[in-house]
């Protein structure tokens, strides 16, 4: 089975790379730089306090729930993974900000972030953004897959689409590839199974599955 799952924003990190950012995204750029600093961490383990307590942040701001409440122990080790880069935003010397990024020879992928109430005030996020773009650049990397918005189906319409768009420069289809090893187990697993997006493979993990 291969399907498209969701349109990922992507930027190209060529030489021009402010010319493809939105004028709502350049001003708050502008803003966050004026507020906040942003570093590349040469330890990330240094401030995975900071990190847990953002990203807790993150989950009640946002109601998050299932497969993204990340548990404390999961969020620390994500802090190890190889290619990993982090930046941090602060304010004041309070850490307000963090991003995580991972790459390979060629390309990056936009990974977590989570911000404290007065990172989301700085509007740190555009700031952060837009120094890792410049990073990347310097470094050669090609481009940035910057994801797609939330949910299972990427609602272009709400604010984490409209925020990753204001960075791209084209969208890109993200593919989802099943197969089955063991049909009789799998058609075992499945029965009676009912849920609203009957086409979620495998149908037993589906959010909502409900069993008859």
């Amino acid at each position: 089975m291969l399907k498209v799952y969701k349109m990922h924003y992507v930027a190209d990190l060529g030489s021009d790379l402010l010319r493809s950012v939105s004028s709502h995204h350049r001003r708050n750029i502008k803003f966050a730089l004026n507020e906040v600093e942003i570093e590349i961490c040469a330890e990330p383990r240094a401030f995975a306090p900071d990190w847990l307590q953002l990203y807790a942040t993150l989950t009640e701001r946002h109601r998050v729930s299932g497969s993204a409440d990340f548990s404390p122990h999961s969020l620390v080790q994500q802090l190890d993974l190889p290619g990993l880069t982090v930046l941090r935003a602060t304010k004041d010397g309070a850490t307000v900000g963090m991003t995580l990024w991972l790459a390979n020879e060629r390309h990056v992928y936009y990974h977590l972030g989570a911000y404290s109430d007065t990172g989301y005030a700085c509007r740190a996020s555009f700031g952060m953004f837009w120094v890792a773009i410049q990073h990347f650049g310097r470094l050669g990397l090609e481009c940035i897959n910057l994801g797609a918005g939330a949910g299972l189906r990427g609602d272009i319409e709400d604010g984490l689409s409209r925020f990753k768009q204001g960075w791209a420069t084209h969208v890109l289809p993200a593919f989802l590839a099943g197969r089955v090893g063991g049909p009789a187990r799998f058609s075992s697993l499945c029965n009676g199974a009912r849920q609203e997006q009957d086409d979620y493979f495998p149908l037993y993990r589906a959010p909502g599955a409900s069993f008859e």
